[in-house]
């Protein structure tokens, strides 16, 4: 089993690699990114244009 306080670093250190998101293959602007106990969240700015989410991607720096 793998311990709560390994998903508690494994999603800090997730929340800190997050760059881009790519919605639809569209680069999404990041509102926010926060980490809960072992969840990350991630808030996007609103895209007015989507009508229907295919893909989401969430990448880091490489």
């Amino acid at each position: 089993m793998i311990s709560a306080a390994y998903r508690q670093r494994a999603a800090a250190d997730l929340k800190n690699r997050i760059t881009k998101v790519l919605l639809n293959g569209k680069e999404t602007p990041i509102a926010d990114i926060s980490v809960k106990d072992a969840a990350v969240t991630v808030l996007t700015r609103r895209e007015e244009d989507v009508k229907h989410i295919e893909t989401v991607q969430m990448l880091d720096e490489t």
